[in-house]
This record gives structure tokens, C-alpha cells and sequence, in this order.
């Protein structure tokens, strides 16, 4: 059986394992090929950003992405993944704080963090409340380090710096808003698919309870039809039948002989019509099941009169279930019908 990742802060967004270690991978080789960067975005100080980016950073995503591999993982993946997230935020924050203003990441490194904003989102599928926490934090971290760490605050003014702060300022939080919207939508599909698989998963369980009641009250009727004194006939709308050792019994015919003959052929003669008509009353619903005296012709060729009692059996085919047996008094001359209300 598939492992399956617990919902990541949530109840609705489960995704398997190989998906996890994709997002690992793909982690893994956008913060090399960016180290490769930091020696042009940040010369003065790329040393230091190899240590969070390959001696903190890189070494985390790949114990996480082979810890996938073993169960007790998925008992506390919520908070290795949240953890993750969060050491990858604060990395990105620590290399912008220790670049230079004239360093390319002191303007541009902002970017990492709304990868990282997409990356809670849509892969590792935190929910819509943990979206907006890393959406938030990410943004009050940014500032405060840009106000306080990079001091532009301080005096001199520095316009050319403020204006980057602002520019940043505007598609961080663009983004943070754009990618809330858009966890928030995943999550309500997600949810909604989570209660219509449970719903299918529900129907499912019931159709196969259903099916195991049917078989086994079909299993009681074979066992009735088979052992039943009673002689019981089931005809199709085509006139075959089937029939079970009583009935046989009654007319002297072997159950295969009966199977290669139709109704008519053993009714007398003067009842196929008036048989017909109850029949017909039967698949028309005019009344719920007939009984009445009927001619049958023995093997041998001589009449028999039967108590006959009909009724139309619609769940699976239209058949016409008849109960058979010899009436204990003398046989009438006229027919009669008499319809059972029940």
C-alpha cells in the first residue's frame, strides 16, 4: 500500500511521496545553480552565503528528501516540511542582510522569498491559514531587516535604497496576496474533491453491502426454489422456462426436458389464452399477483388440474414466478381467477 503524506497543517491536502521528493529535488537544484550566482550578486560576501546555502540549507533537503523513504517520516513531516520552509525563508533573509547596497542580491534577492511563498503553497501544500503566516512573516522579515539590519533609516538618506525597499515592497506583498488567493481556491477544490471522493467511497460501501444482501437472499431463494414442495416455475417473456424438482414431479417431465420447451406446449389448450390475460395483467400492474385453477398436460397425456398462484418479478428480468401444486379437492370444470390483495 502507498504511503500517503499527512495534510501539512490541514485536513484536505494529501499528496504522495514522489511528488515530496520531487519538490525536494527541484529545491535542491535551484539553491546550487543560485550559489553559483552569489560569487556576481554578492562578491563581497559569497562566502558566507555558501555556508547557508550548502553548509545549512542543501544538507537539510537532502536528509529530507531520504528520510522520505521511511515510514516514522510521515509521523512528523508536518513539522520537518514547516521547518524546512522556515529555514529557507530565514536563508534568504540572512544573505540579503549580509550583502553590500551595491551588491545585485541586496535588490534582487527578494525574489527567493516568493519562491519560497509558492513553494509552501503548491508543493508542499501547506493550508490557506500557514499561507498567509509565511506570507506575513516573510514580509514583516524582509523590512525589518532592510530597516534595521541595512539600516536605511539611518542618515544619510538613501533614496536610491528606499525606492528598491518600495519596489520590492510591491511585488512581495503583490505576490503574497495573488498566491493567497490562490492556496485559498486550491484548498476549497481540494476539499471538495476530498468530500465527493468520500461520498463515491460511501456509495461504494454501500452498493457492496447491497450486493452481498442480494446474493444472499438470492442464495435463500435458490435454496427455497430447489428444496420447495411446492412446485415453483419461473417463466421469461419469451415463454422459456425454468423450473425445480416438484415441478417436474407433477407433469413427470426431467427438469432438462422442461428447459427445451416453452409454457404453452404444456397447457392445456382451452387456458393458454385466459393464462395469457393474468400474465399480462401482471407486467401491466393492474394487480399484484393471481391465483387461480389451471390445466396442465402430463408427460403421458392426460390433463391435470393445479392450484396456481402468480405474481411478476421485476428487479432483475421480466419473469413470472408461479407456485404449483395438485388441490386437494376434486377438480372444477370452469376456471376462475382470484386477485390476491396484498
Amino acid at each position: 500500500m502507498k504511503n500517503r503524506v499527512p495534510t501539512f497543517l490541514s485536513n484536505n491536502n494529501t499528496f504522495s511521496p514522489g511528488t515530496l521528493r520531487l519538490g525536494l529535488t527541484f529545491g535542491m537544484i535551484i539553491y546550487g545553480v543560485f550559489g553559483y550566482l552569489d560569487l556576481y550578486a554578492m562578491p563581497s560576501n559569497y562566502g558566507s552565503a555558501y555556508i547557508i546555502r550548502y553548509a545549512i540549507i542543501f544538507p537539510l533537503l537532502i536528509i529530507t528528501f531520504f528520510l522520505s523513504y521511511y515510514q516514522p517520516f510521515y509521523r512528523y513531516s508536518k513539522t520537518i516540511l514547516f521547518l524546512l520552509l522556515s529555514v529557507g525563508q530565514i536563508g534568504i533573509i540572512a544573505m540579503i542582510g549580509i550583502s553590500k547596497p551595491d551588491d545585485l542580491a541586496f535588490s534582487t534577492y527578494y525574489a527567493g522569498l516568493i519562491l519560497i511563498m509558492l513553494w509552501a503553497a503548491y508543493i508542499f501544500r501547506v493550508n490557506f491559514y500557514i499561507t498567509i503566516y509565511m506570507a506575513i512573516s516573510t514580509i514583516l522579515l524582509y523590512n525589518l531587516t532592510m530597516l534595521f539590519k541595512q539600516y536605511l533609516l539611518s542618515f544619510p538618506y538613501r533614496s536610491t535604497d528606499m525606492a528598491i525597499l518600495l519596489n520590492n515592497n510591491f511585488f512581495l506583498i503583490s505576490s503574497a496576496v495573488l498566491i493567497s488567493i490562490g492556496a485559498h481556491q486550491f484548498e476549497r477544490i481540494l476539499r471538495e474533491n476530498s468530500e465527493f471522493n468520500a461520498e463515491i467511497i460511501s456509495e461504494k460501501e454501500q452498493l457492496k453491502l447491497a450486493k452481498e444482501q442480494t446474493e444472499k437472499s438470492e442464495e435463500k431463494f435458490r435454496k427455497l426454489f430447489e428444496n420447495s414442495p411446492v412446485g415453483i416455475s419461473m417463466t421469461g417473456i419469451d415463454g422459456a422456462l425454468s423450473v425445480n424438482t416438484s415441478f417436474c414431479n407433477i407433469l413427470g417431465y426431467s427438469e432438462d426436458e422442461l428447459r427445451t420447451i416453452k409454457w404453452m406446449d404444456i397447457t392445456h389448450p382451452e387456458d393458454i389464452n385466459l393464462t395469457n390475460q393474468f400474465i399480462q395483467s401482471l407486467a401491466d400492474g393492474k394487480v399484484p399477483q393471481v391465483r387461480f385453477e389451471k390445466r396442465y398436460i402430463h408427460k403421458n397425456g392426460h390433463t391435470i388440474w393445479t392450484d396456481h398462484f402468480s405474481y411478476m418479478e421485476l428487479e432483475h428480468s421480466l419473469r413470472c414466478v408461479s407456485a404449483v401444486r395438485r388441490p386437494p379437492t376434486s377438480p372444477k370444470t370452469n376456471m376462475h381467477r382470484k386477485n390476491s390483495k396484498s
